[in-house]
């Protein structure tokens, strides 16, 4: 845990009970990402970016409030602490809304769930070029002439945050997301332009797939769609495909 995020986290925890809450809690969260994107054999998008925030929840008199900033320092944080309790006391009152007690939390978990992945800052720019182009051009030599557009993709996402609360509760995480895929739209029958798309996340690099399974699997998926007919008004079962999962309980 990145102590000097935790530093600052007790330092905001401190400042806010001093500004009259009764219990608070306080998150940091640092993101690195990069985005690269190609479409029909050219760089499309090129997103890089550091972004930083701090949200603030608190409890005072039976009421609630969340609020976030994305400005660390602490002379401004103190303004910004003083406002959040202030309009706090205009809030309706959420007597349910509390932090757990301490009893259920005295026993915190501290294990190593293997999800950060330092190898990914390793990465170079070139690298992230031919990881898309070498799924790209996967996905459009499956698609054969049926292909009218590719777009293929890689992201690269670094993320560390720390939770301190006035219960007691202080802990933080680290994790790393990489993600590639392509999406590809087809000539059908007549005028039917067929989509679909294949994208896989994983935590650490070495658990990526081989470029050219992800680029066949957007083409395959799209090919399969060529031919589908409207059915009839029925009532049948619905069959969720496992992809799809997430997007429904999140």
């Amino acid at each position: 845990m990145n102590k000097d995020i935790l530093e600052l986290c007790q330092w905001v925890m401190k400042k806010t009970l001093e500004n009259g809450a009764s219990d608070c809690k306080v998150s940091v969260d640092k993101r690195r990402f990069v985005d690269l994107n190609y479409r029909d054999r050219k760089p499309e998008t090129i997103k890089e970016a550091t972004t930083q925030s701090l949200w603030l929840n608190i409890y005072k008199n039976g009421k609630y409030s969340a609020q976030g900033t994305p400005d660390l320092r602490k002379t401004t944080l103190e303004k910004f602490i003083e406002k959040c309790c202030e309009n706090t006391d205009f809030i309706e009152k959420d007597p349910f809304r509390t932090l757990p007690e301490k009893k259920y939390i005295e026993r915190q978990l501290q294990k190593d769930l293997n999800l950060f992945d330092s190898s990914i800052s390793q990465v170079s720019t070139d690298q992230r070029h031919q990881i898309a182009r070498e799924i790209e051009a996967a996905c459009i030599e499956k698609g054969g002439d049926k292909v009218i557009s590719v777009e293929a993709g890689v992201n690269f996402t670094e993320r560390e945050r720390v939770i301190v609360a006035s219960n007691g509760f202080e802990n933080g995480f680290k994790i790393t997301n990489c993600s590639a895929g392509a999406s590809m739209s087809a000539q059908g029958e007549g005028d039917r332009k067929p989509s679909d798309y294949y994208w896989i996340s994983t935590r650490h690099m070495n658990d990526m797939p081989d470029t050219a399974f992800i680029g066949k699997s957007a083409a395959e998926r799209t090919l399969q769609l060529i031919g589908a007919k409207k059915l009839p008004s029925e009532t049948l079962p619905i069959v969720i495909e496992n992809r799809t999962v997430g997007r429904l309980l999140w």
